[in-house]
């Protein structure tokens, strides 16, 4: 074979290599793009599930607006002997597991959002908090949006805020704190307008009577459980706070009452705790 076909064939194989590197490139680019596709594919899935999570998270933690998460403790509830009602003795040990409670009594606003109504009496006050609400309205308000009443020994304990006073501020009534009978022209007032307490608890004491769970009984503290307790024994719902229209014993931390399931009244309304 003299040397012009030995080039005539080397320059074709030449050529079919190149033609056959041309297609593998061409191929593997392909195969590259595919995958990167597929990656971007994921990787919006994952942005997708991540935003899904991060609008769950945001509905769940909207229940929690406006609450304050009070850990577990344990406390001693009840008045010491020679102060207080019959009904505030033994002074007893309690503890409770963790909660979130209302930072405010739940106002006009709120209510009129959830139930379509404002049955207060002084209803010309969005801010106030709403009243005239009977044990079951109040506890079907706070079941709609997934929350509860609180027990009586979560209430106290909320509002003691760690003190052991009289008042979660001290041994003396302050009107910077509450309002009452001296202060409060016979009426309610816009919620979150006095200081809070130790917990950062608006109107803990005052501006309204809150219902509570539990059912009252004068021997509650003498029958009382120590963890997590809950009254059922009991004939009528505990309030607690004291009023608008209560002298300053009757809105002292440990100052207990209670009323029908049924009564409404201008001087009574709620908030709510809910579980974690």
């Amino acid at each position: 074979m003299n040397k012009f076909k030995i080039n005539i064939i080397l320059i074709i194989f030449v050529l079919i290599f190149s033609i056959y590197a041309a297609e593998i490139k061409i191929f593997l680019k392909s195969s590259e793009y595919s995958s990167d596709s597929q990656n971007v594919g994921d990787k919006d899935t994952q942005y997708s599930q991540d935003e899904t999570e991060t609008s769950s998270d945001h509905l769940n933690k909207e229940k929690y607006i406006n609450m304050k998460w009070i850990e577990p403790d344990c406390f001693i509830m009840g008045s010491p002997e020679g102060e207080g009602d019959f009904d505030e003795h033994p002074q007893h040990k309690v503890c409770l597991k963790g909660y979130y409670i209302d930072r405010y009594e739940v106002t006009q606003k709120e209510y009129e959002k959830i139930t379509g109504k404002n049955p207060s009496v002084f209803s010309n006050c969005p801010e106030c908090p709403v009243e005239y609400v009977s044990w079951q309205e109040a506890k079907e308000y706070c079941d709609r949006i997934g929350k509860r009443l609180p027990t009586e020994a979560e209430w106290e304990y909320a509002a003691r805020a760690k003190s052991e006073k009289r008042y979660y501020w001290g041994n003396n009534i302050d009107t910077s704190y509450l309002w009452y009978s001296a202060n409060s022209n016979s009426r309610t007032h816009p919620v979150g307008k006095k200081k809070p307490n130790a917990f950062g608890l608006y109107d803990m004491l005052g501006n309204v009577r809150e219902w509570c769970l539990d059912k009252f009984s004068e021997n509650t503290y003498r029958l009382s459980e120590i963890n997590n307790p809950v009254a059922t024994t009991g004939k009528y719902p505990v309030l607690r706070g004291g009023s608008w229209l209560d002298d300053e014993n009757k809105v002292r931390c440990a100052a207990r009452a209670s009323e029908k399931s049924k009564t409404k009244d201008s001087n009574i309304g709620f908030r709510c705790v809910a579980d974690k």
